[in-house]
């Protein structure tokens, strides 16, 4: 970098170094007036060929030329400056003021060389005057145009007034001394007053500067997540137009990520270290993302990955390392938090060409992962729409259904096996669907869960039970299936407590199915829900056993006066001489732990003949009876002579 540059900003006039934009603008002032400069230059030429031409030295028109080259060059610099700023050609600000710097002193020192050698070899006063007016009035014209610059402009002060008044004072006569005095003092009084000129330009600009920054700064802020550091879901909107205006033929990748479960994290184990799950989970995203693209926080636990110049295959290989990485324990306090994700993935122009809609269909894309059992990526297809649509529709008529109460319960005898007396009913939704025919729970019940409609149904299935219930003999109990996303709702006892109270029905005649997946999500809102349910004497059976981890730990965790054998062991596909051994075993351990076992999908006398042979107690199936509606429960208690027991 030129000398100049290393002078102690102090001896530039300059408190603070100076910020390297504010420079370049203070750099861009002395090309900023190119007229005022053309007039000076002209000024200068035609005062110099006056003076050269009526002098007659040859040493006044040599520097009468070189004062004109050099005018003329600075002219063209200036207007190849002013138009490569208006093309907004990037220039290098440093070479511009050393190129400027060299011009201007040069100019200044042939203009103080020409006025010096009129007045000591020429004896014409009026070239004298015009000589030095011309030099006072230059010097004092740059110390206003010049002022962003100051050290420019003291030493043009300084090389066009130092040889006019040193040549002034070898004349030697009272009128050239006092010129020379005059001119002296003119010269300390500019420098002052273009520091001070200097000072407020270069304040104005810092200031300029600073509110510059300060808007980026907060720009910056506005469009960013503060918890992870990932654009948020401002700043994802911009980037993308961007990323897709400059698209062209090739892909964009876009993958939208969700993290399963993250509520249950929050939930339990509070909200900082959920917060500081996240942060764990950007920092693997950022670690396998690294220069492929760019991540951001789309709210919540979702987080959206933009990759531009990435295929469909590629896409797939990075959403599987994104899911392995999140899949990863994490440590944070003390707990080991596993959780999964679940990715959609949309890649332009193969699932659009617009921003909107590949974001929607990686949003549709994700929707199918999620319905497909989390954990997994999918890859947006036209079917997801449709099967999209169908779910939004189901939703939304379902949400009418609870509240026009379209829905029923329908009641399955559980008995004894040897007696075939009925011991309790299991209560099933229904519905029967006004255009699409009875809908199977299935079809329904998931999207429930999804959309938290299944608090309410839940509710309510637990308050028609009961009170369905109330009009059975007191020897025969209600079972009913309790989903998981149920039992973690906060206060979720209470709607059950409330359905007794509301039906009067005795707490021990109520019995809840609860299934291992259920227990195997445990958290504290599980936990609540189990103690208060069984602190008023609600019973419990786990459902589906044999399905899922047949963990002992919950039978030794949890008070369950049932356990359910799946039905596959009975009627399916695992029915035979190793499933017998199984519900025998299961049995026995049952009867130690003073528990009842049931056995579901009993549909044979054979089956009924095996599952009691092996000590099971109780049984359902298609052969005591399908799931019935609650009149018909009353005809079937009445044609056996229960209900008038009853009464």
């Amino acid at each position: 970098m030129h000398s100049f540059f290393r002078i102690n900003p102090k001896l530039r006039g300059e408190t603070t170094p100076l910020d390297e934009r504010v420079r370049s603008a203070l750099v861009a002032t002395l090309f900023g007036s190119p007229a005022s400069l053309i007039i000076g230059a002209v000024c200068g030429m035609l005062t110099a060929i006056y003076i050269a031409v009526n002098s007659g030295s040859i040493a006044i028109a040599k520097a009468a030329t070189v004062l004109s080259i050099v005018a003329i060059m600075r002219v063209w610099t200036t207007l190849i400056f002013s138009r490569q700023i208006r093309n907004g050609w990037g220039a290098k600000f440093t070479h511009w003021e050393r190129l400027y710097e060299i011009g201007a002193w040069t100019y200044s020192f042939t203009l103080g060389v020409l006025c010096g050698t009129t007045i000591l070899y020429t004896q014409d006063a009026s070239l004298h005057t015009l000589a030095a007016a011309n030099a006072i009035g230059y010097a004092g014209g740059i110390s206003s145009r010049n002022a962003g610059r100051p050290m420019i402009a003291i030493g043009q002060f300084l090389l066009v007034t130092i040889p006019l008044t040193v040549s002034l004072m070898m004349i030697g006569s009272v009128t050239y001394m006092i010129l020379a005095v005059t001119v002296t003092m003119f010269i300390i009084a500019m420098i002052g007053i273009t520091q001070q000129t200097y000072e407020v330009v270069r304040r104005s600009f810092s200031m300029a500067q600073e509110k510059s920054d300060l808007a980026d700064r907060m720009e910056i802020i506005a469009l960013t997540d503060d918890l992870t550091g990932f654009t948020n879901r401002y700043g994802l909107n911009a980037h993308i137009e961007s990323v897709f205006s400059q698209r062209g033929d090739r892909p964009v990748a876009l993958l939208w990520m969700d993290i399963d479960r993250f509520k249950e994290v929050n939930d339990s184990l509070g909200h900082p270290v959920g917060d500081q799950l996240l942060i764990r989970i950007s920092d693997k995203i950022r670690a396998v993302l690294g220069d492929k693209g760019a991540a951001a926080r789309f709210g919540g636990d979702e987080f959206i990955v933009i990759c531009p110049d990435m295929g469909i295959e590629e896409a797939e290989i990075l959403s599987n390392r994104l899911l392995e990485v999140v899949r990863m324990p994490t440590h944070i306090d003390g707990h080991v938090i596993n959780v999964s994700g679940s990715i959609g993935i949309a890649v332009a122009p193969y699932h659009g060409v617009e921003p909107d809609i590949v974001m929607r269909n990686a949003d549709i894309a994700l929707y199918g992962s999620k319905a497909a059992g989390r954990d997994q990526s999918s890859l947006f297809d036209a079917s997801m729409n449709r099967a999209l649509i169908r779910r939004k529709e189901l939703e939304v008529e379902l949400r009418a259904a609870i509240e026009t109460d379209q829905l029923e319960l329908h009641y399955q005898p559980i008995v004894e096996v040897a007696t075939r007396k009925i011991v309790a009913f299991e209560a099933l939704i229904r519905w029967d669907h006004p255009t699409r025919g009875p809908l199977r729970p299935s079809e329904f019940i998931a999207i429930a869960e999804e959309t938290g409609l299944i608090i309410t149904l839940g509710n309510w299935v637990v308050g028609e039970a009961c009170r369905a219930a109330s009009a059975w003999p007191e020897d025969i109990s209600v079972a009913v299936n309790i989903s998981p996303v149920q039992m973690q709702a906060a206060g979720a006892s209470l709607g059950v407590m409330t359905a007794l109270r509301a039906s009067s029905l005795a707490a021990h005649r109520l019995e809840l199915e609860i299934t291992e997946t259920a227990l195997l999500e445990s958290n504290v809102q599980v936990r609540d829900f189990v103690a208060a349910i069984d602190a008023v004497g609600i019973k419990m059976a786990l459902d589906d056993f044999g399905t899922g981890y047949s963990s002992l730990s919950y039978l030794h965790q949890y008070n369950f006066s049932k356990i359910k054998v799946d039905s596959s062991f009975v009627s399916g596909a695992l029915a035979g001489k190793k499933s017998d051994a199984i519900i025998k075993a299961v049995a026995e351990l049952a009867a130690t732990l003073d528990m009842n076992i049931v056995a579901e999908g009993i549909e044979t006398e054979e089956q009924a003949a095996s599952v009691l042979g092996v000590g099971c107690g109780q049984g359902q199936g298609y052969l005591y009876g399908a799931a019935m509606p609650a009149e018909q429960v009353l005809a079937l208690l009445t044609a056996q002579g229960r209900l008038d027991q009853a009464a």
